[in-house]
């Protein structure tokens, strides 16, 4: 563990702007199928990971799933 310089006890990489926002997950592009959830990382440098916190309390990468916006 420890690979990405920009992860440090004091430092985190920047984040951005779908931070903190609500999103519609659904996963094999099935969007007749979504559950709610919130962003609660989104990297804009590396490592690059998104984040998402279930509405069931899963949480899932972006990688993982399909997202959008709620509003």
């Amino acid at each position: 563990m420890g690979r990405h310089k920009n992860i440090t006890a004091n430092i985190f990489p920047r984040q951005g702007t779908f931070l903190n926002k609500k999103v519609q997950v659904f996963f094999h592009y099935d969007t007749n199928k979504t559950i709610g959830g919130l962003v609660v990382r989104d990297d804009v440098e590396e490592p690059n990971l998104t984040i998402i916190k279930l509405s069931d309390n899963r949480y899932v990468l972006g990688e993982e799933c399909q997202y959008k916006d709620e509003s």
